[in-house]
C-alpha cells in the first residue's frame, strides 16, 4: 500500500482545445499565462496526438492507455455500451495501490469506467449538477416567451447570442439556413463570472485538493471548454476581440484531392463571414478556463503538496476553427488530431524542457504509472520518462489515430499519412516539413503522386506494423489495399 509521502496526481483535461491554443505554443490570439507556468516549470510537448479526433474514443483511450479498437469505444455513442470487463483505468491502478482517486466535471465515456471514484459529484450528468449548483446561487427558471428565446442547454439561463448561432440563425434566417445537424450555441452568458461552470469546476476541484491534502491522491479536475457551447461568461467573453484575430492561412482550402472534399462540417457563408468572431469566442473560452486552473495550481500550492504532485495537462482533441474551412472536429488534420501536452513534478522533469517527437495520449497510463511508481497493466502505450529526461529511445517515433470506421493516421517528425477505409476515398499523405499546413496531398490526383508512392508504401508498412501489434481488426483489408 502506498504512503501520504509517495506522489500525488493532478490531471487536468480541457475538452477541443488544439494543440496551438496556448501562448507557450506561440499563439497570437489568446494568453494562457497559468498554462504556461507549467510549460516554465515543466515539459512542454509539441507534437502530441489524440488517439482519436472525437470525444468518447480519446477520452476511454487516454483512461485505459489503449487504443480505441481494444475499448470498444469507436464513436461517441458507444460510451452507453459495457466495455470488456477486464478494461483498467489508470485511476483503477492507483487506487489498487493505495491512491483515492476523484474525478470532476466532465466524463463522457463508458460509465463502467467510473469504478474507481467513490464520489462523482459532478461527472457523470454535468448539466443536472451544474443547474442544481446555479439555483443554490439564487438562479431561478427565466420564464419562457420571445424575450428569452435563447436559452443555454447547460445552464438554463438566457444568453446573448451571436450572429453565427444556431437558434438566432433559425428564427431570423429561417431553417435553410441552418445545417442538417444540429447547430452550435455562440453568446455572451448571462451567468456571472464567478458561478460559470468553468468556475464550479475549479471550485470543486479545490476543495478536492483539500479534503484529500493527507492521502495519496488522484484528481482528475475535467473543463469543458472550450467545447461548445461556447456562451462564455464576461468579462471573458469580451477578453478576445474579433478585430484581432487573423483569418486562418489555410481558410480558402478547396480541400479537392482529399476525403474531405463535402465534409459535412465545412463552414457554411454565415460562419464564414464572421470567423474572426468565433474564433475570438473559443479563444475567451481558453483564457476562462486558463484562469481556472491559475487557482487550482494556486491551490496546490497553499496546501504544500506542488513538490510532491505530477500535473499533467492535455485536451481529448483539438478543433479546426476556419482551417481548410472547416468546424469542430472529426479530421485528421493537425489542428484536430494535435493536442496540447504539459507535465510538471519538480525535482523528477526538468524546468523549460520541450519533447519535440510525436507521442500519443494512449502514452499517459503508462507515464503517469512511471513517475508514480505503480505497476500498470500491460499496456501499448510507452512510458515518456526517457522523453522527457533527453533520452531518444526510437530513432524515427510514429504515432497512430483512427477516426471512427472511417480512416487511420500514422504520423512521424516529418510525414503523415492517412489510409482510408473506404475504397472510394483517397489516402493522403503530406511532407510536414515542406507543407506543415496539410495543404498538398501527395497522393489521389496530384500529378507528382509516382514520387512518393516508396514513402507512403514505407508508412503503410509501419501502419501494418502497428496494426499487427495492437490486434487491429482491419490488418488483413488493409494489406488487401493498394496505395490509392
Amino acid at each position: 500500500m502506498r504512503t501520504a509521502r509517495n506522489p500525488n496526481l493532478l490531471f487536468i483535461m480541457t475538452d477541443q482545445q488544439r494543440r496551438d491554443a496556448l501562448s507557450c505554443m506561440g499563439s497570437r490570439f489568446v494568453h494562457t499565462p497559468s498554462l504556461d507556468r507549467l510549460a516554465v516549470e515543466g515539459v512542454r510537448f509539441t507534437n502530441a496526438i489524440t488517439p482519436s479526433p472525437i470525444c468518447v474514443p480519446a477520452r476511454a483511450s487516454v483512461l485505459t492507455g489503449l487504443p480505441i479498437h481494444h475499448t470498444g469505444c469507436i464513436t461517441n455513442p458507444d460510451r452507453l455500451r459495457t466495455p470488456a470487463s477486464d478494461l483498467t483505468t489508470f485511476d483503477d491502478a492507483l487506487t489498487a495501490h493505495g491512491y483515492t482517486a476523484e474525478y470532476i466535471g466532465k466524463w463522457h465515456a463508458p460509465e463502467a469506467l467510473l469504478r474507481p471514484y467513490s464520489r462523482l459529484p459532478t461527472s457523470v450528468s454535468l448539466d443536472t449538477f451544474y443547474r442544481g449548483y446555479l439555483a443554490e446561487k439564487g438562479y431561478g427558471s427565466p420564464h419562457q416567451g420571445a424575450s428569452h428565446a435563447y436559452i443555454s442547454p447547460l445552464s438554463g439561463q438566457p444568453y446573448d447570442p451571436d450572429p453565427m448561432d444556431h437558434v438566432y440563425r433559425s428564427l431570423n434566417l429561417g431553417r435553410g439556413h441552418t445545417r442538417p445537424e444540429p447547430g452550435l450555441p455562440f453568446g455572451r452568458d448571462s451567468v456571472r463570472a464567478e458561478h460559470s461552470i468553468s468556475a464550479m469546476i475549479a471550485d470543486e476541484t479545490m476543495r478536492s485538493i483539500e479534503r484529500l491534502k493527507d492521502v495519496p491522491f488522484s484528481i482528475t479536475s475535467s473543463f469543458l471548454f472550450p467545447h461548445d457551447p461556447l456562451i462564455v461568461p464576461r468579462p471573458y467573453c469580451d477578453s478576445v476581440r474579433a478585430a484581432d484575430m487573423a483569418t486562418p492561412e489555410t481558410f480558402d482550402d478547396a480541400r479537392m484531392n482529399t476525403p474531405y472534399k463535402d465534409f459535412v462540417w465545412q463552414m457554411d457563408d454565415l460562419e464564414r463571414r464572421h470567423v474572426h468572431l468565433l474564433m475570438a469566442r473559443y479563444y475567451a473560452a481558453v483564457q476562462e478556463v486558463d484562469h481556472h486552473i491559475g487557482r487550482i495550481l494556486d491551490a496546490l500550492d497553499t496546501s504544500g503538496l506542488t513538490d510532491n504532485t505530477l500535473v499533467v495537462f492535455t485536451s481529448d482533441h483539438g478543433e479546426m476553427l476556419g482551417d481548410h474551412g472547416l468546424m469542430t472536429k472529426f479530421v485528421h488534420y493537425r489542428e484536430a488530431v494535435g493536442v496540447p501536452l504539459l507535465m510538471r513534478m519538480p525535482g523528477r522533469i526538468p524546468e523549460g524542457s520541450t519533447v519535440q517527437a510525436p507521442v500519443c495520449l494512449t502514452d499517459l497510463f503508462a507515464t503517469i504509472s512511471d513517475y508514480l511508481g505503480v505497476t500498470p497493466p500491460d499496456r501499448w502505450g510507452r512510458s515518456l520518462q526517457s522523453w522527457i529526461a533527453g533520452d531518444a529511445p526510437e530513432p524515427d517515433p510514429i504515432v497512430f489515430s483512427q477516426f471512427e470506421h472511417r480512416n487511420v493516421m500514422a504520423q512521424t517528425c516529418a510525414w503523415k499519412y492517412v489510409w482510408s477505409n473506404h475504397a472510394d476515398e483517397v489516402d493522403m499523405l503530406f511532407d510536414l516539413t515542406r507543407d506543415p499546413g496539410e495543404v498538398n496531398n501527395l497522393l489521389g490526383a496530384n500529378p507528382d503522386r509516382a514520387r512518393y508512392l516508396q514513402q507512403a508504401a514505407a508508412m503503410k508498412e509501419r501502419l501494418a506494423e502497428w496494426m499487427e501489434e495492437t490486434e487491429h481488426p482491419w490488418l488483413e483489408q488493409l494489406a488487401a489495399t493498394p496505395v490509392r
